[in-house]
């Protein structure tokens, strides 16, 4: 058994539809839907213990994350405030700080002496609410935002 960390930089993006009124023509006519897409940028520091099985790795253990830098745009900017809100008013919205769980599985095939391919697939769960308040509550409704990432490695290993 042995313990792996690190430092993991992270960029998450998702997109948010809604409809507004381009004039005062009430909810049923004139809307418009304008699609805005957030950025979240991450620096991740995980604390895997692994446990190795011949060419199989398991790992399970905490991480903690610390927002770098936020952005938001729609169709027509590259660049937008949150609804208005003022450039230093965005760190409002999100929550400087996330953690959960970890959970890897993978496997190393060995080519060489020195030389392994890996692979693994690893499951992220947030426990923390990445919302904290501000124009996303507001405009969406939205007051809970926990991060689940899947992700998919491979690559080559080499020994020193």
């Amino acid at each position: 058994m042995s313990l792996e960390t690190g430092a993991w930089f992270l960029p998450r993006a998702f997109r948010r539809s809604i409809y507004s009124s381009s004039n005062n023509t009430g909810p049923a006519e004139g809307l418009e839907m304008e699609n805005y897409t957030y950025g979240l940028q991450y620096l991740l520091f995980p604390a895997l213990a692994t446990v190795e099985t011949g060419p199989v790795r398991l790992g399970f253990g905490p991480y903690v994350g610390l927002l770098l830098a936020q952005s938001a745009s729609d169709q027509q900017h590259d660049e937008v405030s949150l609804f208005g809100a003022a450039e230093d008013e965005r760190d409002d919205d999100y929550s400087s700080l996330d953690y959960g769980l970890m959970a890897r599985v993978g496997a190393a095939y060995e080519v060489s002496s020195n030389t392994k391919i890996v692979a693994s697939a690893l499951w992220k769960m947030g426990l923390a609410n990445m919302i904290k308040s501000g124009s996303l509550e507001k405009y969406f409704g939205v007051t809970q935002a926990k991060a689940r990432d899947f992700l998919i490695t491979a690559g080559l290993s080499f020994g020193i």
